[in-house]
């Protein structure tokens, strides 16, 4: 028995091991597969869940379809829906300053396959505002154990802001804006910026369905035609020109022709006048390109680079510069006065005409205007398309719809200004103002020398006067500061403030101009030359230099410093006429003192060219500027070589097509209003009755003691002051000149009498050389 017991007992004891081995076996095989098939959760899961939670409206169920069916697909690890959502990129940098999270553009619109079951999808640009209050406050400021949120409240010096993102997200093309809204909440949730706010402000733009914004291509088409043909008739008629030269044409047709051609424009653009001021190339053309260099920084500024907090540590470096750049501007306008006095030669006393003096300006600043309005509302959706299009790039396209006419009309800088067409060109408007008043102000000088001194002196004063009263009675800053804020939203803080735009309270700047260039004109240079030693040269251009850079360094310093009213319309009132006459005396110090390295610079003959085509430069540079930077698909990178580097390149562009644009449209077109403004001048006087032969002379000519004084014409095509002693002791003498002037001009290779062109001057002479 007992050994039946022990033989049981030991069964047992062996069946239970076995079992408790098999078993164990068992689990652990269980347990194996258990870890290789767990799925882990994952953020896919998360939104698939969120959005079943949801409470969707009728009206957003189809969105909600497509969107579950994307997110399903995506946790399947299918092909197309993968496609999809690999475009969307949550947001990195925000700390840094970035602000566009892009995303893929061209991945979510971009249509691989063509299955008609497949989803199609749109591009929206979302803005998100993580925080509303915000605070002066440094970085190093906060405790690094603070609340993340409290970064977002924050700004710098400069206003730098962190608490707005512009996300894009790739969505089915059905849903709405509020379905936009709810699936972007949903993202924002899952992502590390979702705990910082978990019901931020969010604003959905515009979406995009195509890579390209829409446009009239036929538009787009007409204008490449226009430049074709430009192009073609400018070299067929230069051919014309050059096999005809010295056949006889008395025709308009041929003067027509010759108006086109490129070889005399070429020469133009090369060419120097006796008494040119040379050193204003170079500072014309050197203030061209930082021009460009501004632009280019503040375009990276308002698109907003990735490396925002580098940006905002360059604005504290240089902030004596760019704060204050916009006096850059003052330059054109002084430069722009000194030009037009020049033309209006004082030291010849010669009466203007105000009514061609000012249809020659028109169509002298109009023609590149016209080009930049037909470029922008053609050519700009093919330019800048991309992620940044609707909420950037189609302002420019859509105000250059809007206010061309305004442009044209010359009212750009007062009606609607800060919608006017591409930021640049307000300067336009402000330059023909002031030339208009400036030609009308010397007319009536040479009407009533002391009377229009009087009024010239009036006139400035006022000017000087506006832009202090303007701060004084509107509590305004000194000046227009650039700032991230500024730039950002440069059309309503730039644009929109009269203090920079309109053209009386720019106008001291250019009447600065024209009395440089009244001196420049009636004490030659020629003359005058080196009148000032060198030591006092030098030791005024060092002080010139240093009272500019004080103009410069004070932009920062009136924005951080306490408003005082009184001192910052004093400085408002004197600080762009200041930089203008600082300016001037540099050009002044170069023709009169003696600066060698300096001047020679200056003078270089390789600006002559460059100088002349800077207008077209500045008026066609932003419209690549934005190209640079609003087309981009990832956010930019600021870097200040990278500035200079990209601004080299946009120089050599917009020199290109300036170029183009002055050969082919402005100067053929120029050439047709000075041909139509050629009317035929008034029958001068005669000294012989023989109708034979008869002389004319100048209407002021003496005639004593049997000597006639006649006026010769100079080698600049204008009377001399000072007249000829001709004498006419025999009466043949006078009777054998010819008076060819008031034949019909003659193209070049023509005989003409020699005594005639050296002994006698006509008014009809006189007046073609002026036009």
């Amino acid at each position: 028995m007992k050994t039946h017991f022990a033989l049981t007992a030991t069964f047992l004891l062996v069946f239970d091991i076995v079992k408790c081995t098999k078993t164990e076996n068992f689990n652990h095989e269980i347990s194996t597969v258990s870890t290789i098939y767990k799925k882990q959760t994952s953020y896919i899961d998360l939104l698939i869940d969120d959005l079943l939670d949801q409470k969707w409206d009728e009206s957003e169920k189809s969105c909600y379809d497509q969107t579950l069916t994307i997110l399903t697909n995506v946790r399947n690890s299918t092909l197309w829906a993968t496609w999809i959502w690999d475009s969307i990129q949550f947001p990195t940098g925000q700390f840094y300053g970035s602000q566009n999270h892009l995303g893929n553009f061209d991945q979510c619109l971009r249509k691989e396959w063509s299955n008609d079951n497949l989803i199609f999808t749109q591009y929206c640009l979302v803005d998100i505002t993580l925080a509303d209050t915000e605070v002066n406050r440094k970085i190093t400021d906060l405790n690094p154990y603070d609340k993340a949120e409290r970064y977002f409240h924050i700004k710098t010096d400069y206003n730098l802001r962190f608490n707005i993102l512009s996300w894009g997200v790739c969505v089915p093309q059905v849903c709405q804006t509020q379905s936009v809204d709810r699936f972007v909440r949903m993202l924002l949730r899952i992502s590390h910026l979702g705990t910082i706010n978990p019901n931020p402000k969010v604003s959905v733009g515009n979406c995009q369905v195509t890579r390209t914004p829409p446009a009239n291509r036929t538009e787009l088409q007409l204008l490449m035609l226009g430049a074709v043909v430009l192009t073609v008739i400018a070299c067929a008629f230069t051919y014309f020109t050059t096999k005809h030269r010295v056949s006889k044409c008395n025709r308009i047709v041929m003067k027509v022709v010759s108006a086109f051609d490129l070889n005399s424009s070429a020469a133009d653009l090369v060419s120097r006048g006796k008494d040119e001021i040379k050193v204003m190339h170079g500072i014309r053309f050197l203030t061209a390109c930082i021009m460009v260099i501004l632009h280019v920084m503040y375009i990276n500024i308002m698109a907003r680079a990735g490396n925002g907090l580098d940006m905002d540590d360059d604005f504290k470096r240089y902030a004596g510069f760019l704060s204050h750049a916009s006096v850059m501007v003052d330059t054109y306008f002084m430069m722009s006065g000194l030009l037009l006095m020049k033309s209006f030669k004082p030291e010849t006393r010669r009466l203007i005409n105000p009514f061609k003096t000012l249809v020659k300006r028109y169509f002298r600043l109009i023609w590149v205007f016209i080009v930049i309005i037909l470029i922008t509302t053609t050519a700009s959706p093919y330019f800048y398309g991309g992620p940044l299009w609707f909420k950037y790039a189609k302002v420019e396209h859509d105000v250059c719809k809007k206010n061309w006419l305004v442009g044209l009309l010359m009212l750009g800088n007062y009606i609607d200004s800060s919608n006017i067409c591409m930021e640049v060109t307000w300067y336009v408007p402000a330059d023909f103002h002031l030339a208009s008043v400036s030609t009308i102000m010397y007319w009536l000088y040479q009407k009533n020398r002391r009377g229009g001194l009087y009024f010239f002196g009036l006139v400035t004063i006022v000017s000087l006067i506006l832009p202090g009263l303007n701060v004084y009675l509107n509590q305004l800053s000194a000046i227009t500061v650039f700032d991230f804020e500024t730039i950002e939203d440069n059309r309503k803080h730039i644009l929109g403030s009269p203090m920079y735009v309109q053209s009386h309270l720019r106008a001291v700047p250019y009447f600065v101009g024209l009395i440089a260039g009244y001196i420049l004109s009636v004490y030659k240079p020629t003359s005058y030359r080196n009148v000032l030693s060198l030591k006092y040269s030098i030791l005024s251009f060092i002080t010139i230099i240093a009272l500019s850079a004080t103009i410069l360094v004070m932009g920062p310093a009136y924005q951080f410093r306490e408003y005082n009213v009184i001192e910052s319309s004093l400085f408002a009132a004197l600080n762009r006429p200041i930089w203008a006459g600082l300016i001037a005396a540099i050009i002044l110090l170069c023709e009169y003192g003696t600066l060698p390295h300096i001047t020679d610079f200056l003078s270089w003959s390789a600006f002559v060219p460059l100088s002349k085509l800077s207008y077209g430069v500045y008026m066609c540079h932003f419209f690549f500027v934005m190209r640079l930077t609003l087309g981009l698909r990832s956010p930019a990178w600021y870097d200040l070589f990278k500035i200079v580097q990209d601004a080299m390149g946009i120089l050599v562009i917009t020199y290109l097509l300036s170029l183009y644009i002055t050969l082919f449209i402005e100067s053929p077109l120029n050439n047709l209003v000075a041909l139509v403004l050629n009317t035929k001048p008034s029958k001068p006087k005669q000294i012989n009755t023989d109708k034979s032969n008869t002389t004319t002379i100048k209407s002021d000519s003496l005639k004593e003691n049997g000597v006639i004084k006649v006026a010769p014409v100079e080698e600049t095509g204008f009377v001399s002051l000072k007249n000829r002693l001709v004498n006419v002791n025999a009466a043949s003498h006078l009777r054998g000149v010819n008076n060819s002037g008031y034949n019909a001009e003659k193209c070049e290779g023509s005989n003409k009498n020699g005594v005639e062109a050296q002994n006698v001057s006509t008014k009809e002479e006189v007046w073609r050389k002026d036009s």
